[in-house]
């Protein structure tokens, strides 16, 4: 919460001419607004903040407004309501000064002032971005939750194919077990099919996703931001979770007598 010394009001209207650091001190320099022409008296320090941090969250920076003394405001604008003189104010705390104690006071304040009337609305700028952060962290458990259904879904379904083909295979299984192929050999035979199905499965799910994503970016016009390390560490854990649920099937084929098998109508 922020606020000047003098009253001030402010807008987010563009002005001319631009004055940059690189080019000359805007102290002392005219700038047009709304058709009224204004003498620079003072430019607020840079504050810049990264974007990461505040994603998804307005706070309603000052780089980008323009304050106007109150009086001189009002004597060069032409207010119709006032609505239009004031649409807000910006309180700085000292230091030390706990901006959810300072919100309560002034809360309480304002409803005493205005004799209860709900006519305002009292924001906090790091109240919202720790709301935002609590959303986003609820926003990614719910997804992560969700990929690890889907992933343990997949992985009992590729375990369901490889028991499958072991019962329709045992007499493949008991032949080569004859001709002298060990059990390890076996069990990296159904592990690689295992293998081969995931990384299908994954390859295939990245396609899909990235057309879909495309796709719904071309209709919303938006821009699609994707990573290769992003794509490995799935592959990878279509992987791992193919290997991982397709080692019970091969010891199971592994485990076969080869008598029996041979016997057998599979």
């Amino acid at each position: 919460m922020r606020a000047s010394r003098a009253p001030t009001t402010h807008t987010g209207a563009s002005v001319a001419p631009s004055c940059t650091a690189s080019q000359r001190p805007a102290v002392g320099q005219r700038v047009k607004l709304n058709h009224v022409w204004l003498e620079v008296m003072g430019v607020l320090a840079d504050r810049a903040q990264s974007k990461s941090d505040f994603e998804g969250v307005k706070l309603g920076l000052d780089d980008e407004r323009l304050f106007v003394a109150w009086e001189t405001g009002r004597a060069r604008f032409a207010f119709k309501r006032i609505e239009d003189e004031v649409d807000g104010i910006s309180v700085r705390l000292g230091t030390g000064v706990a901006p959810d104690s300072a919100a309560r006071v002034l809360q309480a304040l304002i409803a005493q002032r205005h004799g209860g009337a709900d006519d305002t609305n009292l924001i906090v700028p790091m109240g919202l971005y720790r709301q935002n952060q609590q959303t986003q962290r609820i926003f990614t458990i719910v997804m992560s939750s969700i990929a690890a259904v889907s992933l343990l879904v997949g992985g009992i379904g590729i375990m369901n194919i490889m028991l499958a083909n072991v019962l329709e295979r045992r007499r493949e299984v008991g032949l080569k077990r004859a001709l002298g192929a060990r059990r390890r050999d076996v069990v990296e035979q159904f592990l690689a099919e295992a293998l081969v199905i995931a990384v299908s499965g994954a390859l295939l799910g990245v396609v899909l996703g990235a057309v879909a994503a495309y796709s719904i970016a071309a209709l919303a016009g938006w821009s699609v931001a994707w990573s290769p390390l992003s794509l490995i560490v799935a592959v990878l854990l279509c992987v791992g979770v193919g290997l991982a649920f397709g080692v019970f099937p091969a010891r199971q084929a592994a485990a076969l007598d080869p008598i029996a098998a041979l016997r057998s109508d599979g």
